[in-house]
């Protein structure tokens, strides 16, 4: 009988487009999963209530917001043969596994998905790419199906930088009383080895223990991943807006300074506005990910993935932010420069007709 286990993590999670209740996402992300002949064995269980709420505008990757569940689990199997693996995967395949059993766990702070390798042991050098091959697997098979309101999200890091094993053997730090873990770290994927003792618990009670007590702490670190993602949005764009306002001032001639003139200050504005933007933004969603940092390990002496969630929410961009400002204030004295030139130009020339006009007035 297997003992061990061998697996992934990420966020893959399929999303339903305009979907407006729950019903609506399981009729679809259902017809869609059962259509794939690979996959067996599909189950949802505690879905039936709870939708995120859904946002306006667009994801950093350019999709709209769509509503996922809140609470609950989609489950299935799927068998990917290695040749399809290196088709899909460009060329990366999972040594000698073709047998997957996915799990999304959609928690309130944001989904989590769990690829066990079926069959694997400890052995097995990087299960992480069973991530990989399945996220590329499902793409694949979907687009086949021609069904443009079901799509996956894929939020990066997918897969999660850490190979993750589950032994029968208890060693390492106690993280429940069924569970203990060690954390190898390595060059590119750290290892992350968690263990039980299989004369009290058996394997599939001690991968349910293993996914329930890591799934806070990946959430956690997903939640602060798409809050990065927003950010670095954001900062793109400032400075997608600032570069293109610099733009202006490369081109010569009197056309092209009236025309600065005449537009530029909506431009610098609306600059202005994006950076207000992006720095409030920031500062409300790193309140918002400290707070759920606090909360999630409150009560946890052992903090496996504390580095990693606190590494993704330091990304903050404030190079990109503090050149785009520095590139505003440049602007904005450059505008004003040659406003004031324009007028003190224009109140001459101005002068010089009324003179004139006055002038020619007077000797009649």
């Amino acid at each position: 009988m297997q003992s061990e286990l061998a697996f992934g993590v990420g966020c893959i999670v399929p999303e339903v487009v305009g979907a407006k209740d729950i019903g609506e996402w399981r009729v679809a992300v259902s017809e869609t999963l059962e259509a794939i002949p690979a996959i067996r064995d599909l189950e949802m269980s505690g879905i039936e209530k709870g939708f995120r709420p859904r946002k306006s505008g667009e994801t950093p990757w350019g999709n709209s917001y769509e509503l996922t569940p809140t609470r609950g689990m989609l489950k299935f199997r799927v068998t990917i043969p290695l040749r399809v693996q290196g088709l899909v995967a460009s060329g990366r395949v999972v040594d000698g596994v073709e047998d997957f059993i996915v799990r999304t766990y959609f928690d309130h702070r944001h989904p989590v998905s769990f690829v066990v390798c079926e069959g694997a042991t400890s052995e097995l050098r990087s299960p992480s790419t069973a991530l990989v091959v399945v996220r590329e697997f499902l793409k694949s098979e979907i687009g086949k199906l021609q069904r443009p309101d079901v799509r996956l999200r894929m939020l990066g890091p997918t897969p999660f930088h850490a190979n993750f094993h589950l032994v029968a053997e208890r060693n390492g730090e106690e993280v429940t009383d069924d569970l203990s873990v060690v954390v190898q770290k390595r060059p590119g994927y750290d290892a992350i080895r968690f263990s039980y003792d299989k004369e009290k618990l058996a394997l599939d009670d001690a991968a349910r223990s293993a996914f329930a007590w890591l799934l806070p702490e990946i959430a956690t670190f997903y939640f602060v991943s798409m809050a990065g993602a927003e950010k670095g949005y954001r900062a793109s764009s400032t400075m997608g807006l600032a570069e293109g306002l610099a733009s202006t001032y490369a081109t010569r001639g009197v056309v092209a300074y009236l025309r600065r003139i005449v537009r530029n200050r909506r431009s610098l504005l609306a600059l202005r506005l994006a950076l207000l933007n992006a720095k409030l933004a920031g500062v409300h969603e790193l309140r918002s990910g400290e707070e759920l940092i606090a909360n999630v390990y409150s009560n946890r002496t052992v903090q496996v993935l504390r580095p990693y969630v606190d590494s993704e929410l330091s990304e903050v961009y404030e190079e990109e932010l503090d050149t785009a400002e520095k590139t505003l204030d440049i602007l904005d004295a450059q505008h004003t420069q040659e406003v004031q030139r324009a007028t003190t130009f224009c109140a001459s020339l101005l002068g010089v007709v009324v003179g004139a006009l006055l002038t020619a007035w007077l000797r009649r």
